[in-house]
């Protein structure tokens, strides 16, 4: 007979939910196989009810185990409290602690455990333990900090503590402070069109468009996620299912912005010929972009310029070559083992990658699974030409795209980039191959099912388990922020809902999944110290199922809203689109997504018929509901439009072409919202029906294919386009109401 009940305990300490509520307010409760499936994928033994009490007991004698936690997150105007663990034979000892700063300064003091407050006490494995609360009156100033103990005068002989002080809110630029606010372009940089790029979108389209954007008065443009994706498999294209979210994706460079294009005369020649560039040109016409033809014309560039970069820099030393020492130097172990992975995967692929499949790490020979084995220590030494060239693209890729950022200050954008931070990465790649041990294996990051999936949905993404962070310190999620917050001036936290739960997939299985929980405060307080260490803004995407005190979390610590306007009506009533002055100003408004319609898309209801032929839909009744729905939300869209006095009705209803000004007058509909940021899609700025990426597809639609309809030299020197945004932005400028 199964233990229910220590089953239950088990699940509830290890952050697994007992159940869960969906968007239809309809309660799931976690099976018991599901709880099982989901602490084995934690590495928690729970096949059975002798493994679950043995866990159980273990879980206990770890938490007591221990004279401090792994880490602490506390605020820098709070006192700093710390909880302690201590023998009871030793609670009249004499104890030293001992703080050292970032800058190796030393904080100490001295006290004895039984002259402080007893929180608890326990008896393990015979040992009488005790829990104190020590208040140490000093205020910190946010950083990181190591907090030591022992019990002789010049001995620190228990285990540290990393202590981490946060500011109790995100940075917030001086533009939008006394609420201020802000216009800004969000665009796929993949999909420009240019009559110059290699038929992908890169940086110094990008820069073109920043030197542009005063014209416009745009703060700020947006991208999708430039993580690392996979060289090998060019086509596994969706920038948020990387390989790495700590390193870029080199397909978008500019190969002819390179120092070593400029210096390599055979590159440049080759280049120049005629069949080379009626290849590029073909490239540049297609409407989908061919990630292999581009990546395998890219790449064979790289290679011969890193070729030329070895010869001329590294053999001796110069001024560049330097350069790129310090940059290895500057990343250290990091980026040498992405590098390694790679290099491996270079080495081992077998061309079966796929959009829906790609290779694994774990697919190959045994000795090169583990990042730390000798197998791949041997690899590393009698392959660093090779590792070395791709840290020398990645030191090329963040060269370009720090141009690109500098060129924002230059201008004096207020927001500057607008960078996205995927949600996780894809177990194949390679922070997961680098970092095994922080990470679920056997289960993956999804959704429950709703109207839009009704089984649910498996993203592939593999979950960090929550107490391997803390037991890291939370590490690898400050590396994160860190590198992804370095050149921009605003970051967009895709799913940070992940930050309080994430819904795991139990036996490949969404119907089957349920939710875990996050130490939400302690991540919240290191998204906080990093804004304000790296200037930057932070946006949480809170879209979908929001846990109830997730909303008010980010709120109190300064996070920005997303406010997409087709999700901002009155749920509960008669489903009208919120009024204007009803936006949070601490949010960033903005019409779509890439994953919803665009405002022709909606219009003509052109996702729907889509969904419908590509039978997204649970039956026939829940694709006529969509139609239906559909109909009432243009009647309500023209509705708020009209008592904005922004639209005249003229008595006609037709959906099959979209109202001529609908799309400005919906725009600025918004732009006099009280939302500090609002983002304009380029998409809707040129009229495009197709949304860039549907949910619940891989093959079955180009996602993260489709390019713009025209290239960016003449919309950015459209008349028509340049005094639409500016009326937009107008009414940006106007006092809020």
């Amino acid at each position: 007979m199964t233990d229910q009940s220590a089953l239950t305990q088990l699940e509830y300490v290890n952050g697994i939910s007992h159940g869960y509520h969906d968007l239809a307010g309809n309660y799931h409760p976690t099976s018991e196989q599901t709880g099982r499936l989901l602490l084995a994928a934690m590495g928690i033994a729970a096949a059975s009810d002798a493994e679950v009490t043995e866990s159980l007991i273990a879980y206990e004698h770890a938490a007591w185990g221990r004279l401090l936690p792994f880490v602490l997150v506390a605020c820098d105007n709070e006192p700093l409290q710390v909880v302690l663990t201590v023998p009871a034979e030793c609670q009249a000892n004499v104890f030293r602690w001992m703080i050292e700063t970032e800058d190796d300064y030393v904080h100490q003091g001295e006290f004895i455990p039984d002259q402080l407050p007893v929180l608890e006490q326990r008896v393990v494995n015979g040992l009488l333990l005790q829990r104190f609360e020590l208040t140490l009156e000093l205020r910190l100033e946010p950083g990181y900090y190591w907090l030591k103990f022992g019990t002789a005068p010049s001995e620190m002989n228990y285990s540290p503590m990393r202590l981490i002080i946060a500011p109790r809110r995100c940075y917030q630029p001086p533009a939008l402070e006394a609420g201020g606010r802000v216009l800004g372009i969000s665009i796929q940089l993949y999909a420009l069109r240019s009559r110059r790029n290699w038929g992908v979108g890169d940086f110094t389209d990008l820069i073109n468009i920043i030197e542009k954007m005063p014209a416009f008065g745009f703060a700020s443009i947006g991208l999708n996620p430039l993580h690392a994706l996979y060289p090998d498999a060019p086509d596994y294209a969706s920038p948020y299912s990387p390989s790495s979210r700590l390193f870029l994706n080199p397909l978008y460079m500019d190969v002819e912005s390179m120092d070593d294009f400029n210096e390599c005369l055979s590159a440049r020649d080759r280049v120049r010929q005629t069949s080379f560039q009626i290849y590029l040109e073909q490239l540049r016409t297609q409407s989908l972009i061919d990630y292999k033809a581009v990546s395998e014309l890219k790449y064979d560039l790289f290679k011969q310029l890193y070729e030329h970069f070895r010869q001329r820099h590294l053999n001796p030393l110069s001024k560049r070559g330097v350069e790129f020492r310090n940059y290895q130097q500057e990343l250290g172990a990091q980026l040498r083992s992405y590098a390694v992975f790679e290099t491996l995967r270079a080495k081992h692929s077998d061309g079966s990658s796929s959009p829906k499949r790609l290779c694994s790490w774990q697919d190959w020979p045994q000795e090169f699974q583990q990042a730390d084995s000798e197998g791949v220590k041997n690899f590393a030494r009698t392959h660093v030409v090779q590792i070395e060239f791709y840290e020398y693209l990645q030191w090329q890729t963040e060269l370009q795209l720090a141009r690109a950022a500098n060129l924002v200050k230059k201008i004096g954008l207020a927001l500057g980039l607008y960078q996205d931070l995927a949600v996780g990465c894809d177990g194949v790649g390679a922070d997961v191959w680098t970092q095994p041990s922080l990470f679920a294996h056997s289960t993956s990051v999804g959704a429950p099912p709703d109207d839009f999936s009704p089984t649910g949905q498996d993203w592939g993404i593999k979950p960090v388990v929550p107490s391997r962070m803390q037991e890291t310190g939370y590490q690898s999620f400050i590396d994160v922020l860190r590198r992804n917050m370095r050149h921009a001036g605003a970051l967009r936290i895709d799913h940070i809902m992940g930050l309080r739960r994430l819904f795991w997939v139990a036996d490949k299985d969404a119907m089957t999944g349920t939710y875990v929980d996050y130490p939400m405060d302690d991540l919240l307080g290191i998204v906080a110290l990093e804004s304000h260490r790296q200037h930057c803004l932070v946006i949480g995407e809170d879209l979908g199922t929001v846990p109830d005190n997730l909303r008010w979390a980010l709120g109190e610590r300064g996070i920005f809203s997303y406010k997409v306007f087709y999700f901002e009506k009155y749920w509960h009533g008669d489903h009208t689109y919120r009024r204007p002055d009803e936006y949070p100003i601490n949010s960033l408004v903005t019409v779509a997504t890439h994953d919803v319609p665009t405002i022709k898309g909606f219009w003509t209801e052109t996702d729907i018929r889509l969904r419908d032929d590509l039978g997204l839909f649970v039956d026939d009744d829940s694709c006529r509901f969509q139609f239906e729905q559909r109909d009432h939300d243009r009647s309500r869209l023209l509705w708020a439009l009209r008592q904005e006095g922004l639209w005249e009705d003229t008595g006609t209803s037709d959906k099959t072409t979209v109202p001529p000004g609908l799309s400005e007058a919906l725009h600025c509909f918004l732009a006099r919202s009280s939302a500090g940021v609002m983002m304009i899609q380029i998409e809707d700025i040129l009229g495009v029906t197709e949304q860039c990426n549907l949910p619940g597809t891989t093959t079955e639609y180009p996602n993260w294919r489709r390019k713009l309809p025209r290239n960016l030299e003449d919309w950015l020197n459209d008349p028509k386009i340049i005094e639409s945004v500016n009326r937009i932005n107008e009414q940006r400028q106007c006092p809020r109401i």
